[in-house]
């Protein structure tokens, strides 16, 4: 038999997954541009700019309070 206790813990687990998957943002690069991710506030990583270059034409999803985004011609 599960307790209440039990319950809860596994309902404060399950929103804050909901929380972390609907707040990604869609990032893209153009034909002609590069992507670089700037890591604001890392969880498991080292602050700063990524060193992967995003190649152009593509689409990439990040949380937007943890990482910024810029693109270079």
């Amino acid at each position: 038999m599960k307790t209440p206790r039990h319950r809860w813990s596994w309902g404060i687990v399950a929103l804050c997954v909901l929380m972390l998957n609907s707040g990604c943002v869609f990032h893209r690069t153009k034909s002609n541009e590069v992507g670089v991710r700037t890591r604001n506030m890392p969880i498991f990583q080292s602050r700063g700019i990524d060193q992967q270059v995003y190649p152009p034409a593509g689409t990439y999803m990040f949380l937007p309070v943890l990482n910024s985004w810029n693109t270079f011609d």
